[in-house]
């Protein structure tokens, strides 16, 4: 019995109609052109599903400078990460009252807190040079059309990556290998991490773009942890600047550190305490608060940590708590 077949954007007609502009190299357009079987359930799903429930409800809702949003942010291919981000935290502030997205120069977000206007402005840091290495990888080899999946296997998870562009031609090398033996073949990348290497396999219905990583239990180093809190001040300081250029009042900061990892190295418990500790200089920025928060590719909602402004009118503060009640990504710390 032959099966149906069907491609994905006839299941995800929201993200249809908002990605009908979008640039063929968008990678959201491109898994909803992957054909698939009607009864399968694929690894692009994993990615669509929750991508179309939080646009139906925002659809739904009809949250002020949607339309603004999709055509200046949404349909850029190169920021695929940062729209995803965006549009997780409209979906989890989408019942909050008065929400809407911010205008030219403002932050991305306003919701009425109590008397007044809370902004809430969001920034990503991008924290991890190995990921950013491994994107560099696949999109080599999909430029080489070498269609092969590469897993990467760590023990101690590398904080920088030298001699870049040697790996990566010793990776095509051992991808060409691998089509033409026909069978996996593993790359040793000693100059990354000991007991680092990747393993090549041809294609099958993997995520375009994806390169999985398995990795035994790690612990960040101290230096690693100072370096992701030098990271986090430098991204406080610079929107800090920006904040005083454009005259924002009332503004909650929030930090996406997905790329840390940190979360699923220390663990909730010590992942709230850690970001309890860094060292916030209140008299140099002017937030109200801020939040570092992670997100993912397969999940509705981020989640982490605020850390409020010690001195604070007390309605204000209880806004602030209340919020953080109700939010995920928001839990003070």
């Amino acid at each position: 019995m032959i099966a149906s077949v069907e491609v994905h954007r006839s299941r995800y007609p929201t993200l249809d109609a908002w990605l009908k502009k979008a640039s063929a190299d968008h990678w959201w357009r491109q898994l909803l052109d992957l054909p698939r079987e009607v009864e399968s359930v694929t690894a692009a799903d994993r990615v669509l599903v929750p991508l179309e429930d939080m646009a139906g409800a925002l659809e739904q809702l009809r949250v002020p400078g949607l339309r603004r949003f999709l055509r200046d942010r949404f349909l850029d291919p190169a920021g695929v990460t940062t729209a995803r981000v965006e549009l997780a935290w409209a979906f989890m502030l989408a019942t909050q009252p008065g929400l809407r997205f911010g205008g030219q120069g403002q932050p991305d977000f306003v919701l009425e807190g109590g008397d007044t206007e809370i902004w809430l402005e969001i920034t990503r840091v991008d924290l991890e040079s190995f990921d950013r290495f491994k994107e560099a990888v696949v999109a080599h080899l999909a430029k080489e059309n070498l269609k092969v999946v590469p897993t990467f296997r760590v023990v101690d998870w590398p904080a920088k990556v030298p001699e870049r562009n040697s790996l990566i031609s010793r990776i095509e090398a051992g991808a060409r290998a691998a089509l033409a033996a026909g069978h996996m073949v593993s790359v040793s990348l000693p100059e990354i991490a000991a007991q680092c290497s990747v393993s090549l396999d041809a294609m099958d219905d993997s995520l375009p773009g994806s390169s999985p990583v398995w990795h035994s239990s790690i612990a960040p180093s101290s230096e690693y942890q100072q370096r992701v809190e030098r990271d986090i001040r430098e991204a406080i300081s610079d929107k800090a600047a920006q904040s005083r250029r454009g005259s924002w009042t009332n503004t909650l900061l929030v930090i996406d550190i997905s790329t840390a990892r940190l979360l699923w190295m220390l663990g909730w418990d010590d992942m709230a305490k850690w970001a309890g500790a860094i060292a916030i200089d209140w008299h140099e920025n002017p937030f109200l608060a801020i939040a570092l928060t992670f997100s993912d590719w397969y999940t509705h909602v981020p989640v982490g940590f605020m850390r409020i402004r010690p001195e604070l009118p007390d309605d204000v503060r209880t806004f602030l708590t209340s919020l953080g009640a109700k939010i995920p990504g928001l839990v003070p710390a």
